[in-house]
């Protein structure tokens, strides 16, 4: 298709390469070794230079990978939020993306500041008297 637009092999090659999946793809980096601990064979596609660095043997100890690890449990534990409706929530916030999920008689609400700075939000009746399913940091809320 390229070649029959006119461009030549080299340009359309560039072209395809530039649009290929493959650029976001690399390796997972899962510890310092040689290919990142992915494989003793040569990978397809090279490791990323970060590897030394960024793998998941430095990272399973950390607050981003044991949250995600609470988030996989929960999903696991709680049908309402594979299962349940989606309504989107304070729709007017700048700063606040948030969401509503219902399944049979349960309701859960969504927070997701994205943000450095504190806000303020007011709960909805029915959330006043609910709990904090999990967090990432530690936060103040004000009713």
């Amino acid at each position: 298709m390229l070649l029959e637009e006119g461009k030549n092999q080299q340009e359309a090659f560039k072209l395809i390469q530039a649009k290929s999946r493959d650029n976001s793809r690399i390796p997972m980096q899962w510890d310092t070794s040689e290919n990142a601990g992915f494989s003793t064979g040569t990978p397809w596609l090279k490791v990323g230079k970060s590897y030394k660095d960024i793998n998941v043997e430095n990272e399973i100890q950390g607050p981003i990978f044991t949250f995600y690890q609470d988030l996989i449990r929960l999903r696991k534990e709680m049908p309402i939020i594979s299962e349940g409706s989606y309504q989107s929530a304070f729709e007017d916030s700048q700063q606040v993306y948030a969401f509503e999920r219902q399944f049979e008689d349960q309701k859960l609400l969504v927070l997701n500041n994205f943000y450095a700075t504190e806000v303020e939000i007011e709960l909805p009746a029915a959330y006043q008297n609910g709990q904090i399913v999990s967090s990432i940091c530690h936060l103040k809320t004000v009713f």
